[in-house]
């Protein structure tokens, strides 16, 4: 089995620049975040999106030498945090498909960093007004930062994505790899608690 790694960061920081990188120069097969045209604001459907991406994940490592997930499997945790119905509902959803190792978690997360100013600019002009109004919310650039810091994440800075891409390439993490690895689980966990006081 080969490795499966994860690029995530704030929207509009150039994870699928960085993705695309990576299957252009070095033949990784890129697991794209793009959502079902039905998903748009029903958590079911995009936890079952994100499931359905980490299983096709997994029987990509037959053929290629590096799977890339294109964004978080874990992200509507993210998108959510203001919402402490969904969240729950997100989190007992997760439970039991990590139970069941229907998700797990990618062998190195990847996050890419640039200023605080500079994703605003970007995302501004791109996004929903409920996801935009929360990526310009403070609170949401500190607490997907230290989610992944928690997460174990490498920290890269997104200026280029040839360097990224390269970067990454020679941080490529060594198996064994613990994709169901429960400790990690159990912080995403208290992660959720602590947003739902």
């Amino acid at each position: 089995m080969m490795p499966i790694i994860c690029i995530e960061g704030l929207r509009a920081v150039g994870k699928t620049a960085v993705c695309l990188e990576l299957q252009d120069r070095y033949g990784a097969y890129v697991v794209s975040r793009d959502y079902p045209e039905s998903s748009g604001e029903n958590w079911f459907e995009e936890c079952d999106h994100q499931m359905r991406r980490w299983q096709s994940a997994l029987k990509k490592t037959e053929k290629y030498a590096l799977i890339v997930l294109d964004g978080d499997i874990f992200k509507p945790v993210i998108n959510n945090i203001h919402d402490s119905f969904t969240l729950q509902s997100i989190s007992n959803t997760f439970l039991h498909a990590f139970m069941d190792e229907q998700i797990g978690f990618p062998d190195r997360y990847y996050y890419l960093m640039a200023g605080e100013s500079t994703i605003r600019k970007r995302t501004i002009k791109d996004f929903s007004q409920r996801k935009g109004e929360v990526e310009r919310d403070h609170s949401y650039f500190s607490f997907q930062k230290n989610f992944y810091e928690g997460l174990g994440a490498c920290e890269l800075p997104a200026r280029n994505e040839r360097e990224t891409a390269r970067r990454i390439i020679k941080h490529l993490p060594a198996a064994p790899w613990n994709r169901y690895n429960r400790k990690q689980f159990q912080y995403i966990q208290n992660n959720i608690v602590k947003h739902m006081k």
